[in-house]
């Protein structure tokens, strides 16, 4: 397999999910968000308009292009509504999963917390 760039020792990328919150995976696009780390950026960053093989509770659910990243803090999430549209959730349920997945990390900053706004959008069979 090759990627855009035509390098022949290519490997499709991968994302995970544990849920499919608010059902989003099934939708032609989805966002995730993630905590913004130095080596996932890096991973992100190389593989933009590449597709990913995306993984749902460890098992193959779709193949997605990653169609866009943008940083931005966990309050802006909810100033621009997309806890309801990404988990489907309350700002405080959002808070309190987000707090879950990333408080024990040393980037977690509570509301100023920097995150990766991933938008993928989900290839049909045949793309």
């Amino acid at each position: 397999m090759e990627d855009r760039r035509g390098n022949k020792e290519f490997i499709m990328p991968v994302i995970k999910f544990s849920k499919n919150w608010n059902h989003k995976l099934n939708c032609n696009y989805f966002t995730t968000i993630r905590l913004l780390l130095e080596k996932n950026t890096s991973y992100y960053y190389l593989n933009l308009a590449e597709i990913f093989s995306v993984f749902l509770k460890g098992e193959k659910y779709c193949k997605a292009q990653l169609i866009s990243i943008s940083k931005i803090k966990l309050n802006s999430i909810v100033d621009n509504y997309l806890n309801f549209t990404d988990a489907g959730l309350t700002v405080i349920q959002f808070y309190k999963l987000m707090k879950k997945f990333y408080g024990k990390k040393k980037e977690w900053q509570g509301w100023d917390t920097p995150c990766l706004l991933l938008l993928f959008k989900r290839m049909n069979e045949l793309e």
